[in-house]
């Protein structure tokens, strides 16, 4: 009968352990709803990247000429120089 008390220890055991199952079944706290767009992230690093490697104020005015002065040009005519 040594088996059997073996047996009984041990269900006896994990009847009377502390409820650590049911902390582990249990869900978390919630995370806090991020309703951010996954594109502002990309923005984000590709507008760090621009100003690093770009002069802004170069982009920013002759964007501004594009737009204002030649606007009626092909944008086919313009080079990347």
């Amino acid at each position: 009968m040594p088996a059997d008390e073996n047996i009984r220890s041990t269900i006896g055991a994990a009847v009377d352990a502390p409820s650590s199952s049911e902390d582990a079944l249990r869900l978390g706290p919630r995370k806090k709803p991020r309703l951010t767009d996954p594109l502002v992230h990309h923005g984000r690093h590709f507008g760090r990247s621009i100003h690093a490697l770009c002069n802004v104020h170069a982009l920013i005015n002759n964007g501004v000429i594009r737009m204002v002065e030649r606007s009626e040009e092909p944008e086919e005519a313009f080079t990347s120089q």
